[in-house]
């Protein structure tokens, strides 16, 4: 990977929804593992900030909740600081972000 300020990575949808409602109801396992084995990766990025923002379709983020995508980044990111940015800005470094999945 070339070096950089942010990375970014949305597309999961291993859910299970209501369906009436769409509601999610639940994440997948698997839904769990693919977010789980991204953040390993994303964690070890040579990067000092890394800041991710979820897509508009990230079902399997949107599902688990802020809080957990948060711990599920701070537990594998093995280099620099790792943030989960939903409908909030945070600084990384000196440069503020900003970052909504909508």
């Amino acid at each position: 990977i070339h070096t950089g300020d942010v990375l970014t990575e949305s597309g999961l949808r291993h859910v299970f929804r209501d369906p009436a409602t769409r509601a999610i109801q639940e994440v997948k396992e698997e839904g769990k593992a693919l977010f789980v084995n991204f953040a390993r990766w994303f964690g070890e990025q040579r990067y000092a900030h890394k800041a991710l923002v979820a897509g508009n379709h990230d079902l399997v983020l949107e599902g688990l909740g802020k809080s957990q995508v948060q711990q599920i980044l701070t537990e594998n990111c093995s280099f620099g600081e790792a943030i989960y940015l939903e409908d909030e800005e945070r600084l990384a470094g000196e440069v503020r972000i900003f970052g909504s999945p909508y």
